[in-house]
């Protein structure tokens, strides 16, 4: 997608890769043996890998993915594997990023707040970052605010490692806005609506399955983790056209396709809490 410009990375970053991961419900960690192909695996494990290169850099990242590959072409590698290339052409202790981001599950939810008054003839602007998700860890990363005023602007760095945080930035100018992660290099809540934020069930849900697949005119829907609520399932052919819906309750999960000729369609469900997840689906 960067091929096509900065701008088209990050609206596929964002909208395909980044938003459908908090809108899965999936909360396991990244390097789970026992859940793969989901969400967590391809879309979890890109934003992961975004966020990386914007941390280490283009020179270090691109260095560190080409001494991976050179040590294990043709052969098994593990995330443990990456983290020890990345710090060999680093020289950095890099464990802070992968015990939250790849060995521990979730994802950060950032309430902020900003302030600012004038001080001589510059402006203290005033960042309170305070960390409210519900499961998972305390997750440490470099949180960049973009303090905008009428001309000029400034672009600043908080190391966040604790759950509430607070930091005071000076900038010749008055503010008027300030953004949070103007660039998107964070995979939390922030890349959300405030009435788009997921609720997930406390355990967080898995992946979920529609079988048997291929299907020859009747299926199951399997969604790990909301069994006890209502789903609601649209099916789509491959160009995103809409053919069928249905609302399917607690204890009756069967889905009919009738009327549907063969072909590879995708099923699109959703629950409460702003939770969706697609899966692809063969009609024979």
């Amino acid at each position: 997608a960067e091929t096509y410009g900065w701008e088209a990375y990050d609206d596929y970053m964002v909208h395909d890769i980044m938003i459908p991961y908090l809108q899965s419900g999936e909360l396991f960690p990244l390097a789970d043996p026992d859940e793969l192909w989901g969400y967590t695996t391809y879309e979890k494990g890109a934003s992961v890998l975004h966020m990386l290169r914007h941390i280490l850099g283009d020179e270090d990242f691109y260095a560190s993915l080409e001494s991976y590959y050179d040590h294990h072409d043709f052969e098994t590698a593990t995330s443990l594997d990456l983290r020890d290339h990345i710090e060999l052409v680093t020289g950095d202790d890099i464990d802070w990023f992968f015990d939250t981001w790849v060995f521990d599950w979730g994802f950060p939810i950032y309430s902020i707040g900003y302030s600012w008054e004038q001080s001589g003839s510059d402006w203290d602007v005033t960042i309170t970052v305070k960390q409210d998700q519900w499961v998972g860890p305390l997750f440490v990363m470099p949180l960049e605010f973009l303090i905008q005023g009428s001309s000029e602007d400034s672009l600043v760095v908080m190391w966040n490692d604790v759950q509430s945080d607070v930091e005071v930035f000076t900038v010749p100018f008055e503010p008027l806005i300030v953004r949070f992660d103007p660039g998107h290099f964070v995979l939390s809540t922030a890349l959300l609506g405030v009435e788009d934020q997921p609720a997930p069930p406390g355990g967080g849900t898995g992946l979920m399955r529609v079988f048997p697949n291929p299907s020859s005119g009747t299926a199951v829907v399997e969604w790990p983790g909301l069994e006890g609520l209502a789903i609601r399932i649209g099916v789509y052919d491959v160009s995103g056209r809409l053919l069928q819906t249905a609302s399917l309750e607690p204890g009756s999960r069967s889905l009919s396709f009738d009327g549907l000729p063969a072909g590879t369609y995708l099923v699109e469900g959703r629950s409460a809490g702003n939770l969706r997840q697609v899966t692809r689906l063969i009609l024979l």
